[in-house]
């Protein structure tokens, strides 16, 4: 059988809070088989130090039902 058809189309948009501090939104949409499907991921961005290093804590929610999951992660600017 033929592979299936996967369209994503992502956005984020970022709000700079303090100089150590951020909010962004990120919304992931899925097309597949005739669905669609979409979650919304608000986090907060936290700068450590002078390093380069941001710790990144949010959530991914899906629009249409599902369970939440909590998002934690590591950046390092280089």
């Amino acid at each position: 059988s033929p592979a299936e058809t996967r369209i994503k189309l992502d956005a984020t948009v970022g709000l700079g809070i303090t100089d150590k501090t951020k909010a962004m939104l990120q919304i992931f949409n899925t097309f597949e088989a005739g669905e669609s499907y979409t979650k919304i991921a608000p986090s907060l961005l936290y700068k450590v130090g002078d390093n380069g290093l941001t710790l990144q804590l949010g959530s991914e929610i899906p629009t249409s039902g599902g369970e939440a999951t909590v998002k934690i992660g590591l950046w390092l600017d280089f």
